[in-house]
């Protein structure tokens, strides 16, 4: 007698749910990581955003010896560089409502996603010297998808 090599109903049927089994599951890894891919864009693009302003005020803060000017929304140092806040508007997502302010250096906009951004200044005054000897500036900030942090920065050079 001949055996038959040939494929069978129930052999194609198994073939057949194999193969569907296999390319969903591949489907799913593959949406699951393409959306993980999107949402890291998104957040890359909103820290990109946060860590331009943030560079530039901290560059400023390094090349600056002194703040002569100073407010929650303004700060003027010895070098001329000024920065300023200024609120633009409110911004709906979702259900919420968000302020959103912009960061403004000698004029130029430097960042317009703010939902949060302010300044603090402290000095720490030396009795024995009779002088000012340390100057911070505590820079609060938060971005749109309210990620941020608070930088204490001193003042001046080598520090």
């Amino acid at each position: 007698m001949r055996k038959n090599l040939g494929v069978t109903l129930a052999s194609l049927s198994v073939y057949i749910i194999v193969s569907v089994i296999v390319l969903s599951s591949l489907t799913f890894l593959n949406i699951n990581f393409m959306s993980q891919i999107a949402e890291l864009s998104q957040k890359s693009e909103y820290t990109n955003e946060l860590l331009k302003a943030q560079a530039s005020l901290i560059s400023d803060i390094k090349a600056a010896n002194r703040v002569l000017e100073y407010s929650d929304k303004y700060l003027k140092f010895d070098n001329g560089v000024t920065y300023s806040i200024k609120y633009r508007a409110n911004e709906i997502r979702g259900e919420q409502t968000y302020d959103v302010y912009e960061l403004y250096r000698n004029d130029v906009l430097i960042t317009d996603k703010m939902t949060n951004i302010a300044f603090e200044y402290d000095e720490k005054y030396n009795d024995y010297l009779q002088e000012h000897y340390i100057t911070w500036i505590t820079i609060k900030m938060l971005d749109t998808n309210l990620m941020g942090t608070d930088l204490h920065v001193r003042v001046g050079k080598g520090y």
